[in-house]
Order: structure tokens, then C-alpha cells, then sequence
């Protein structure tokens, strides 16, 4: 059984949502005021933050099979040297012209937008939506 909470302000939904998280929840469900219902239902929303960071492009790879042609994703180090890939969100075009410029972008700067990080200080989930001075 899980323990439901009724909240009637912002201030209390988010006040529920830090002591959720701090105690390692990746977020909150919010079940708006209705009957359950036993399948998808637009009543229920999930709550997740993000974040991004700055990191400089170190590499890249090419996609595979129908994604040949396009970047697979980019090669990063976090500030302790760990190595982590990320995708890129973008079009079959853009991901293509990603990938003809791709050599020009390393040592560039990308916003990557992630859920969290692992103990080791490594993005969980995490996608560029941003290369600075690109386009």
C-alpha cells in the first residue's frame, strides 16, 4: 500500500517533493481529485526535475543501421575524468548535419540536460539540447 498525501497548495506539493527526493525518490506522483482508474489517466502525473550543465564535446559517434549518416551521441568527461556518452535531441537532419561538422565541434561546449547524477558524479539520462556557437 502506498501512503497517499492530500495537498491543496503549491507550497506544500513542492515542501513534499524535496523530503521525496532527499530521501533518494526520484520524484512525486500528483493524482488530481477524481475516481481511480485502472490504466493510463491524464489524473495521474508524474513529477521529475532535471538539470544541465556545461560540458566540452570530447568525441563522437556515428549511428547504426536506419540511423546511419547521424550522430549516435557525443563522448563527455565529468570534472572527475569520468567518461559518459550522451544522445542528442534533434532531427534525422540536424543529427545528420551534427555529424558532417561533428570533427569542428570537439572541444566545444553542450548544454546536457540530465535526471541527476551517480555517485560517481556521471549524468543519469542524459541528452545535448544545446551546442553553443552552433548553427
Amino acid at each position: 500500500m502506498v501512503e497517499t498525501t492530500e495537498v491543496n497548495s503549491r507550497e506544500h506539493l513542492d515542501e513534499l517533493y524535496g523530503e521525496y527526493t532527499e530521501q533518494g525518490y526520484e520524484g512525486q506522483m500528483i493524482r488530481l481529485d477524481g475516481p481511480y482508474e485502472n490504466k493510463r489517466s491524464p489524473k495521474l502525473l508524474k513529477r521529475k526535475e532535471f538539470m544541465d550543465k556545461e560540458y566540452k564535446i570530447l568525441g563522437y559517434e556515428e549511428g547504426e543501421g536506419n540511423r546511419a549518416g547521424t550522430i549516435k551521441h557525443f563522448k563527455f568527461e565529468n570534472e572527475y575524468g569520468r567518461p559518459f556518452n550522451s544522445n542528442v535531441k534533434g532531427s534525422f537532419e540536424y543529427l545528420a548535419d551534427l555529424l558532417e561538422k561533428a570533427d569542428d565541434l570537439i572541444g566545444v561546449e553542450a548544454t546536457v540536460k540530465f535526471f541527476n547524477l551517480t555517485p560517481d558524479g556521471v549524468p543519469r539520462f542524459p541528452y545535448v539540447i544545446a551546442i553553443r556557437d552552433y548553427e
